[in-house]
């Protein structure tokens, strides 16, 4: 995109504020980003701690990675900030699939797609993802076979939108205009 995806704009709002919004229920929040760039986290509500990734070059996995060894709760809920169009009642599903015999939830769609960066993670893999990065293996997808993971099929358009990735000005128009 060429530019911080989390601060362009969405409606009335910027990428990270819709998001985070749409999070605002969960009692922990936490904002991984770079190193020291907290500038995209202004406007966000007080509750929400930023932390700086403990790996910063690791893209996703280092961000994953700061938030499962910083919260509290035994499950982190992660969504990047290019899916300005994801609505709560997708967070909603992928907690209602928690259960013992799984550490990672997440939403796979029709074309093969894993949103690894729309998902759930168990704190307790935390130490299976530090030895991917000490291996200098940032892939998420890796994760889905080292650990106990849960496909949930999303089909559905309305549920499909919500997880469109924003990546390119042509993305940003196609997005925006199935919002009208």
């Amino acid at each position: 995109m060429g530019q911080d995806k989390a601060l362009l704009p969405w409606g009335d709002s910027t990428f990270l504020k819709t998001v985070a919004g749409q999070m605002d229920f969960l009692d922990e929040k936490y904002l991984s980003v770079a190193a020291n760039d907290i500038s995209s986290a202004d406007g966000l509500s007080e509750d929400w701690i930023r932390l700086p990734d403990l790996f910063p070059d690791r893209g996703p996995l280092g961000g994953i990675y700061t938030a499962l060894v910083s919260c509290r709760a035994q499950w982190a809920l992660v969504a990047s900030c290019d899916i300005p169009a994801v609505e709560r009642r997708l967070f909603t599903m992928l907690l209602e699939n928690r259960n013992e015999e799984v550490d990672i939830i997440y939403p796979l769609t029709p074309d093969g797609r894993m949103h690894m960066t729309c998902a759930l993670y168990r704190k307790a893999i935390a130490p299976v993802i530090l030895a991917q990065i000490e291996k200098g293996d940032n892939r998420l997808r890796i994760l889905s076979d080292l650990c106990r993971s849960k496909e949930i099929l999303i089909d559905q358009p309305d549920y499909l939108r919500m997880l469109s990735n924003i990546n390119t000005g042509a993305e940003l128009d196609t997005i925006r205009k199935s919002r009208n």
